[in-house]
């Protein structure tokens, strides 16, 4: 099993984007990701929790590699996403 973890610093108030983030809807919108996969919730104490655990294909040792790199685009989309709203 690969963890993935990071943070990043998103210029918004704390409950817009946990907000944002919580709603799944919203994801299609910064995760272009096209594997099939399946997204459970694991944890939520909202503002300061919102944990999951990402189910899909092994793809074996490159799927940690892979992984941070991809989960570093996301963020940084979900960041864009976000910081363009404005204040």
């Amino acid at each position: 099993m690969a963890r993935i973890a990071g943070e990043i610093i998103i210029g918004r108030p704390v409950d817009v984007v946990f907000g944002y983030v919580a709603d799944q809807s919203n994801e299609p919108r910064y995760n272009r990701r096209t594997t099939e996969m399946l997204i459970e919730c694991t944890g939520y104490d909202r503002p300061k929790l919102f944990a999951t655990r990402t189910t899909m294909r092994p793809l074996g040792p490159l799927i940690t590699w892979l992984g941070i790199r991809q989960e570093r685009r996301i963020w940084t989309s979900l960041k864009r996403q976000l910081e363009s709203f404005g204040a």
